[in-house]
């Protein structure tokens, strides 16, 4: 460098950029850069892998980058630890985490109350350990089982109502391999299925994980399996690693207190019974499903007796759900076996939609609320042949049990009977039972 000079016409119109970049370069042959060190926590104290770590201007250069903008860009590693080289002299913020919920040294939220360094050239600037605030509501931290065929990138975080409709698209008839069709884009959970499907499902679904009060999650999986969700309000949440096959599940109950999912107990119990409520409603073959307080499902099919068992279920609260995704019972393991669950059958109802002469064949939804309050809503789907032109036919599978029906049009019209062999449905609650009776619809024009 001795005895060589660079000239740069200021007057020229040179962009910004290139003169920023050959700045930096001029300054990097001099030694004139800095360079920031330092360790990232999170809340509990424990290393925070995987993060994104930048600093930022603390004040507007003339000649420089402008505030607000990120450089040196870098991740942390397994222990949190994070190097940030090449900084030009200066005064600076650290900024960590995503770009819409960003966190600022020394563990505060806002720029505001973020506390300067200042970098100077040719010298490494050790900070002190910060940890990341800990932002409203509760925070859930875990680790995947590390024997995975498929490993997920994210976690995304539905509120349990709203898992039985991913959980009845993926189970129906052409939902073969659909896990590997869930994924995370823009911070939604997208769903792919065969468009068509007798399960009822669209081509493509879009369900938003940006909760109203949060913005939290879907969170990312770092790559030694473990994950942290932030911010979550009290509620029952479904957790779903994606992409995974067979799908990785697992149920939360969220208070107040942060909750740590850690890894199942050795000791595993048995939960058995029968699928129908009588003798007479016993179904040979019928798939179950048991999930909750574990990651992914255990899947089971009854015997010739209508007997099943699901093995190697760890203490917690679950639910038993048929082929279609709808919930039958729920059990709670503790520290013994549990035996004799008895579960409703699954039957397929078969009716009838039938219409005045000339009218199109409109949408119908269904409703059946059980006694206990649970509700199977339905958009009926006809089948191909109709008799007289009028009358269509369509299928819907409901567990046995005792329900009050409603019905309701996508388009003007009366429904004028709603019969359940010979029981008016409009007055009296639909008793489901083997064998079933056929459930006929007359609607009228307006």
């Amino acid at each position: 460098m001795a005895g060589r000079l660079f000239c740069i016409n200021l007057k020229a119109e040179v962009p910004m950029l290139p003169f920023i970049a050959i700045l930096l370069a001029l300054q990097l042959q001099a030694g004139q850069t800095g360079v920031v060190t330092g360790q990232l926590l999170l809340t509990n104290g424990k290393p925070a892998t995987g993060v994104r770590i930048a600093v930022t201007p603390a004040v507007n250069s003339k000649e420089g980058p402008a505030a607000g903008d990120l450089l040196s860009l870098a991740e942390t590693d397994e222990t949190g630890h994070y190097r940030l080289e090449n900084i030009l002299p200066g005064q600076y913020f650290i900024q960590a985490g995503p770009l819409d919920s960003p966190n600022y040294y020394p563990g505060v939220r806002t720029i505001d109350r973020a506390m300067g360094i200042t970098v100077i050239g040719g010298k490494v600037l050790e900070l002190p350990e910060f940890r990341l605030p800990k932002p409203p509501g509760a925070m859930i931290s875990g680790r995947l089982p590390p024997d995975l065929e498929i490993f997920p990138s994210d976690i995304a975080v539905l509120p349990a109502s709203l898992f039985p409709v991913v959980d009845r698209i993926l189970s129906g008839p052409n939902a073969a391999g659909a896990a590997s069709r869930l994924s995370i884009k823009n911070g939604a959970l997208n769903i792919d299925v065969p468009s068509g499907s007798p399960s009822g499902g669209p081509a493509h679904m879009v369900l938003s994980l940006q909760g109203r009060d949060s913005p939290y999650y879907p969170a990312q999986i770092n790559s030694d399996g473990t994950f942290v969700i932030s911010g979550l309000l009290p509620g029952v949440y479904s957790l779903i690693a994606v992409p995974s096959s067979p799908l990785l599940i697992r149920t939360v109950v969220v208070g107040e207190d942060d909750i740590e999912l850690s890894a199942p107990p050795e000791t595993r119990w048995k939960v058995s019974g029968v699928v129908g409520l009588s003798e007479g409603s016993r179904v040979p073959g019928q798939r179950l499903t048991l999930s909750g307080s574990m990651w992914g499902q255990l899947v089971t099919t009854s015997n010739s007796s209508g007997e099943f068992e699901f093995s190697n279920v760890p203490p917690g609260t679950f639910s038993i759900k048929n082929n279609d995704g709808a919930e039958l019972t729920t059990v709670i393991v503790r520290d013994h076996d549990i035996d004799r669950v008895t579960v409703p059958a699954l039957f397929l109802l078969n009716g009838r939609v039938k219409v005045p002469a000339g009218m199109a064949f409109p949408g119908v939804r269904l409703t059946a609320t059980s006694s206990d309050g649970r509700k199977t809503v339905s958009n009926i789907f006809y089948r191909g042949e109709t008799v007289g032109g009028n009358e269509a036919g369509f299928s819907m599978p409901l567990p046995e049990g005792e329900y009050r029906i409603t019905a309701e049009l996508a388009v003007a019209g009366v429904i004028e009977s709603l019969l359940y062999g010979l029981v008016d449905l409009k007055t009296s609650p639909m008793i489901v039972r083997f064998p079933t009776q056929v459930l006929r619809i007359t609607i009228g024009k307006q």
